[in-house]
């Protein structure tokens, strides 16, 4: 190949990947909003119906149901605001590709909350280890 060939699918190769990083980037910045954004909603409830966990209330009559399965709150605009719209994506296909390992994840042997616990923040870290990406 000639020289100028190579330079020119260089330069397409070189936006192409600016792009994406563009692409992957504005994800995870654009905030989870599922009161707003009937996708965001959608994808949520996806996701807690393919869970299997029942929703109940703590002692203060709070309702637990993202807790129960791994978050630290209720608030899902908290929980996605680091990794965003992106975070959710990444979420709904890993629930997507195996729905029965996601709900197994959530599932004790011999009602284990010690083992629960463990598993369920093993998966956490690992599903949005894109939490330290920072991207210019």
């Amino acid at each position: 190949m000639s020289s100028h060939v190579v330079d020119d699918l260089t330069s397409c190769v070189l936006d192409f990947q600016a792009s994406i990083v563009r692409v992957i980037y504005r994800k995870k910045t654009t905030l989870v909003e599922p009161e707003v954004e009937l996708p965001h909603e959608a994808a949520l409830q996806f996701i807690w119906e393919s869970s299997k966990v029942q929703q109940e209330f703590d002692a203060d009559g709070q309702i637990l149901k993202w807790r129960k399965i791994g978050f630290t709150s209720e608030s899902i605009l908290e929980e996605f605001q680091e990794v965003g719209v992106l975070g959710l994506d990444c979420l709904v296909h890993f629930v997507q590709d195996d729905p029965e390992f996601f709900s197994k994840v959530l599932t004790p042997p011999d009602s284990c909350e010690l083992y629960l616990t463990c598993r369920r923040r093993s998966f956490w870290s690992s599903l949005v280890g894109l939490r330290n990406v920072d991207v210019p």
